[in-house]
C-alpha cells in the first residue's frame, strides 16, 4: 500500500511483464469524471508495453486525471489477470 498524506493511493502486489487477459480498474469518481472506461483501459494497456510496474501505471493514471482537470477524489487500483489458454 502507498499512502500519501494518509490517503490510500494505490495497492499492487505484482508487476506483470506481459499483457494481461483481463484488467480491472477500481477508482473513485474523480477518475471517471475525466476518463471513459475505454480510455482508462487503453491507457493501462499502452503503459504495460512501456513497463510492467502496476504501481507506477496507477500513479501515472492518477497524475493524468489531475492534468485533465479532475477536482474530485482521485484514487485507483489496477488489477491484472492472465488467462493461459
Amino acid at each position: 500500500m502507498i499512502h500519501v498524506d494518509g490517503i490510500l493511493e494505490s495497492w499492487t502486489d505484482l508487476s506483470y511483464p506481459f499483457l494481461p487477459s483481463f484488467i480491472i480498474v477500481l477508482a473513485c469518481d474523480g477518475l471517471w469524471d475525466v476518463f471513459t472506461s475505454q480510455e482508462v483501459i487503453s491507457f493501462v494497456r499502452r503503459m504495460l508495453f512501456v513497463h510492467s510496474d502496476l504501481n507506477l501505471i496507477t500513479n501515472e493514471l492518477i497524475a493524468y486525471a489531475l492534468e485533465r482537470g479532475s477536482s474530485d477524489n482521485t484514487s485507483a487500483t489496477i488489477v491484472c489477470f492472465n488467462q493461459d489458454m
